[in-house]
């Protein structure tokens, strides 16, 4: 696998030096890059099965393991190593699909993030997992941190995305991190919508800043209630994990590999996989609601006095209020008001 990965380096490097006319560096044809491309995606995809054996990791595991930073033991990092390896496999596979002759120019930049990652990934899984070497020559790097121009020009950027008359004009590495804003902005809306309250306002009638994810924490601890009242077809532990990571993003700029991006992406998928059948609510009506799950809440009225209750820390009479919608606007199935 080594070989065709240096070699699809090579490849992407050449490509980059023929784009700005270096003379020793002819530009490089699209089918040469592709096919480089796909050697370098189906030798991972061999390289991960023989390292991983068949072993299949599910979202709690990842989401318990790749959005955090720091690890207590060498067992834990190696844990890190081997799920950090299948997610970035199932990224690799991905562009696979997404990525043809006639496109793949416009990959360039996110496939040179791809291999700065990868051959970070590669050394500590040959150091420190398989043990065939005991050190490892990185080829580059990249500042883990965005300054704020970058931001602020990411933030142009996609304001004012029509004046690039090619995707590939675009900086990746400026753009592509305000991903990880919507992941964190997705999250916090979604608890909202599933509970039904538009804010939460502190004892002076302003707006709560810091209450921004609680839903979810309710949510974690309503649904472990042996009778629980609301039924949801996905962990939202998981979803808070990622909620976490991203709020780390948000605060300090540190941008993760780009397959961890594209894992917590894909995690969040089955916030968004609508019943198959219409359910029935409060009021009779059967019907299906578009690009949400089929989160069932029982009991609406009580339920939503025990929010207020886990806001004012189980005091009746707390200084925290909550904006509710309408119920007819709540986007869960409300099964009993």
């Amino acid at each position: 696998m080594l070989d065709k990965f240096i070699e699809f380096r090579k490849t992407l490097s050449s490509y980059s030096l023929g784009q700005l006319n270096v003379a020793k560096y002819p530009i490089i044809p699209a089918t040469k890059f592709y096919k480089s491309f796909v050697e370098f995606k189906n030798s991972f995809d061999a390289y991960t099965k023989s390292i991983l054996k068949g072993k299949v990791y599910n979202d709690r595991q990842r989401a318990d393991t790749i959005f955090k930073d720091n690890f207590k033991s060498e067992a834990a990092f190696i844990s890190r190593l081997k799920i950090e390896l299948a997610v970035a496999n199932e990224y690799i596979q991905f562009l696979g699909t997404q990525v043809n002759k006639s496109n793949i120019k416009r990959y360039y930049h996110q496939l040179s993030v791809l291999t700065i990652d990868i051959d970070l990934l590669i050394g500590n899984i040959e150091v420190y997992l398989l043990k065939n070497v005991k050190k490892y020559k990185l080829s580059g790097g990249r500042r883990p941190t965005q300054d704020p121009w970058e931001i602020y020009f990411a933030a142009w950027s996609i304001f004012d995305i029509e004046r690039f008359e090619y995707t590939n004009e675009l900086h990746v590495r400026d753009t592509k991190p305000a991903s990880i804003f919507l992941i964190r902005q997705t999250i916090e809306i979604y608890g909202k919508k599933i509970l039904g309250y538009s804010r939460i306002i502190d004892k002076d009638g302003r707006p709560s800043k810091k209450h921004t994810h609680v839903a979810w924490s309710f949510i974690i601890n309503e649904i472990k209630k042996k009778k629980s009242r609301i039924d949801i077809p996905f962990d939202p532990e998981v979803v808070e994990k990622i909620y976490t990571w991203s709020n780390s993003y948000v605060h300090t700029t540190l941008y993760p590999s780009c397959y961890i991006v594209y894992a917590a992406l894909s995690m969040l998928e089955p916030l968004f996989k609508a019943s198959s059948i219409p359910i029935q609510i409060y009021n009779g009506k059967e019907f299906t609601r578009f690009f949400f799950a089929a989160i069932k809440i029982s009991n609406y009225a009580s339920l939503k006095r025990s929010f207020k209750l886990f806001l004012n820390n189980n005091k009746p009479k707390g200084d925290i209020n909550i904006e509710w919608i309408d119920i007819k606007n709540v986007d869960s199935y409300v099964l009993k008001r």
